[in-house]
């Protein structure tokens, strides 16, 4: 999805070929912020990269991150951070493309969304809250891990050489 926003179209399976993946993979442990942050650069072709991370997902300091970062390239970019499936006990580090931010929303491309509606690009919106659950997910099931580190890629193209 980030790389159709950047002007790449994809499938899902040139996708997992970036990553050398089978349509199915058992095994797979799943990508490394490196490996995602590496497989960006190359196909994107842009000239610095690094993952900011956060000790926990403060949905102030993540937004004002996230709109920096989309306020220096004017391009969305990746986040990852701890999800926890709505039976409470599956987590995992989950990662979607962050195309808007503010004080109160962050908008996704969410692989787990559905398509987003007409009129709108984000599938799935994180607006702040009140603990115990200090963010809230909408157009998702999943709720976010507030304790787990969150992680922003943070990027920029490389100059054009005239």
């Amino acid at each position: 999805m980030l790389l159709s926003l950047l002007g790449f179209t994809t499938t899902r399976y040139k996708a997992l070929a970036l990553f050398n993946l089978k349509r199915n993979n058992p095994d797979y442990p799943g990508a490394y912020h490196f490996d995602m942050g590496k497989v960006f650069a190359r196909v994107a072709k842009v000239s610095r990269w690094r993952w900011e991370y956060h000790k926990q997902f403060n949905f102030a300091s993540v937004s004002q991150s996230l709109r920096a970062h989309l306020r220096s390239s004017g391009c969305p970019t990746l986040l990852s951070f701890g999800a926890i499936h709505k039976n409470g006990e599956w987590r995992c580090t989950h990662v979607a493309v962050a195309i808007g931010a503010n004080n109160e929303l962050i908008e996704l491309l969410d692989p787990l969304g559905s398509k987003p509606l007409v009129h709108t690009k984000a599938n799935v919106l994180l607006r702040t809250a009140d603990w115990p659950q200090p963010v809230r997910v909408i157009g998702n099931s999943y709720s976010v891990n507030p304790r787990s580190e969150a992680a922003i890629l943070r990027w920029a193209a490389k100059k054009a050489i005239h």
